[in-house]
């Protein structure tokens, strides 16, 4: 696996993981339990973070990018999603109106895909706001250095989608909500650690290069070769039979 994209907590695992010289997971084990000390630590951090997250992971972000090594492969190998404020809130009532019947209309979005910044610090801002879910993200949205022309906010809610054009390798892509989205604690990190390296294994020992959701309906791991079955896939379809074929796939915004 050369390049990662990650939206919200995928993009964090992604600048983290990246990030590491070695390369291996110490970057991102050390600061996944960084984080849980500090929610461990500090009195109404869950409520404080419904308003707006701490800025504790901006801080992250700047240290394991300081060195120059480690900014250069997230800079070139690192892509972060993300969506805007106005984009999700108009999501969110287009779903409302559907599940009342009021309207069919496809429920979709602009998602955005960034990567090579011009600097660390708004490397570190896409990355911010790519996980950016509290109401301060829903309302207002995180500025990204230089492109407010083009992007006058950020925040949660983007999606991973095909490489740019021109780039044929095959995806690896990973479903990774198990339910753990709104916690994190030596638990969960453990879980979703041993979780991530078990789907992986089977995927890529699997004659169908695909590592099917659980029980509950969570996780999967497969390889898509284009755009479509990866939409596929993100609309919950089952992997590698005709209706690949035959469904009607919108693309994704950009």
């Amino acid at each position: 696996v050369r390049n990662v994209m990650g939206a919200s907590g995928g993009a964090a695992s992604a600048i983290l993981a990246l990030a590491d010289s070695f390369p291996s997971s110490r970057t991102l084990l050390t600061n996944y339990l960084v984080y849980d000390r500090w929610v461990a630590t500090t009195w109404g951090s869950v409520v404080a973070q419904g308003m707006k997250s701490t800025r504790l992971w901006t801080e992250i972000y700047r240290q394991v990018i300081r060195d120059d090594d480690a900014f250069a492969r997230v800079n070139k190998r690192g892509f972060v999603a993300f969506t805007e404020p106005k984009e999700l809130r108009a999501m969110a009532t287009r779903m409302l109106s559907e599940s009342l019947g009021l309207s069919r209309a496809p429920v979709s979005m602009k998602n955005w895909v960034l990567t090579n910044f011009a600097t660390r610090e708004q490397c570190v801002q896409a990355y911010e706001a790519s996980g950016e879910a509290s109401m301060t993200g829903a309302f207002w949205g995180l500025k990204i250095s230089g492109l407010g022309r083009k992007i006058p906010a950020a925040c949660d809610g983007g999606g991973v989608t095909h490489w740019p054009v021109g780039r044929g390798a095959p995806i690896l892509y990973y479903a990774t909500f198990y339910g753990h989205g709104t916690q994190t604690n030596h638990k969960s990190i453990d879980f979703l650690y041993r979780q991530g390296v078990d789907e992986t294994i089977q995927a890529l020992t699997s004659k169908e290069l695909l590592s099917p959701k659980n029980q509950k309906g969570k996780g999967g791991l497969a390889i898509v070769s284009g755009p479509q079955q990866l939409m596929a896939l993100r609309e919950g379809k089952p992997p590698f039979d005709s209706s690949w074929q035959t469904s009607s796939i919108r693309p994704v915004g950009h």
